[in-house]
């Protein structure tokens, strides 16, 4: 079973949106940002390619899937299998059908992955569409999950890293801060939504705790068992029980649910820790600068341009 890449695209990217533009073309999952107008997440694909990967699966809202897969999805697919699922939110564990969000909004990253139960029956990696992760992540990822065999075995892998390289310089960013045992393990994920440097140092700002700069984090790129995912549906399910007082605001968090399971003793995760660079797009005024860095590494000979050249056999 040879590992696969899924990647979480159906986000609304609110905060990337800008306000005078129409929802569609701001969607920063659709944001034209390589040298060819490729998008960031085609480099994930590329990168996870040439690790070894053979496919790749591309979570979405019902209203992107056509044209995605005639602009983006089409050209991917000469290189790697490509396969799409569906995030909105009646997906739901079928007890609990009959609820639906505001505006059909998403549940999180946690929701997005469950939507892949039946689909992903490999070993995987989990990313999301709006952060560039390098190569070298993929090789690490790759070479994990190609020795998962045992589909008894409850365990993954985190490529970790440091908090002061994920930051944006134009506000806020949500990530998962890990706390490591002394065997590299994962012992507690700890999800905080509203994280910055601020005058040298890094904020928690909704707790107002000053964390270290070098706290390793997930960006949300897991290697994960298709095991986890019966699992992940039992929690879900316990997660809409639990809000459905108010199911307005709540998210499923995937780091969340994985921590769930660790403090649970049913899943160990070792963190691998990556010497690539992170980059991504939280806001709108990233996206001058991640342009910038596509378009060098480009000049430097490290992607192709056009990225996925249309010729290939």
């Amino acid at each position: 079973m040879n590992p696969t890449l899924v990647i979480m695209a159906a986000g609304l990217g609110r905060r990337f949106q800008d306000k005078n533009t129409a929802a569609r073309d701001g969607a920063k999952q659709v944001a034209a940002v390589g040298p060819n107008g490729e998008l960031l997440m085609e480099y994930s694909v590329y990168d996870a390619w040439l690790a070894g990967f053979a496919s790749a699966v591309f979570i979405l809202r019902a209203d992107m899937v056509e044209d995605f897969k005639q602009s983006y999805g089409d050209r991917m697919a000469k290189y790697i299998d490509v396969k799409y699922v569906v995030q909105d939110s009646g997906n739901l564990p079928d007890e609990h059908e009959p609820v639906r969000r505001q505006n059909d909004k998403p549940w999180g990253t946690g929701h997005a992955l469950l939507c892949c139960l039946g689909t992903v029956d490999a070993p995987f990696c989990v990313i999301t569409a709006d952060d560039f992760y390098g190569r070298e992540s993929f090789d690490l990822a790759y070479k994990y999950l190609s020795a998962m065999v045992d589909a008894s075995r409850g365990d993954g892998c985190l490529i970790g890293f440091r908090a002061k390289d994920t930051m944006s310089q134009n506000g806020t960013v949500s990530r998962a801060c890990v706390d490591v045992d002394g065997d590299g393990y994962i012992r507690r994920l700890t999800e905080r939504t509203k994280l910055q440097i601020v005058d040298g140092k890094l904020m928690d700002l909704n707790t107002g705790e000053a964390l270290s700069a070098d706290t390793t984090v997930s960006c949300t790129m897991f290697g994960l068992h298709p095991a986890f995912l019966p699992a992940l549906h039992e929690q879900f399910g316990a997660f809409l029980r639990k809000h459905k007082a108010d199911l307005s605001g709540v998210e499923f968090y995937l780091p969340t649910a994985i921590d769930e399971q660790i403090q649970a003793g049913r899943l160990r995760v070792p963190v691998i820790e990556t010497g690539s660079k992170w980059f991504g797009m939280t806001h709108a005024a990233d996206k001058e600068g991640v342009m910038a860095r596509l378009e060098d590494f480009t000049a430097r000979g490290i992607y192709p341009s056009p990225l996925f050249p249309p010729n290939h056999r």
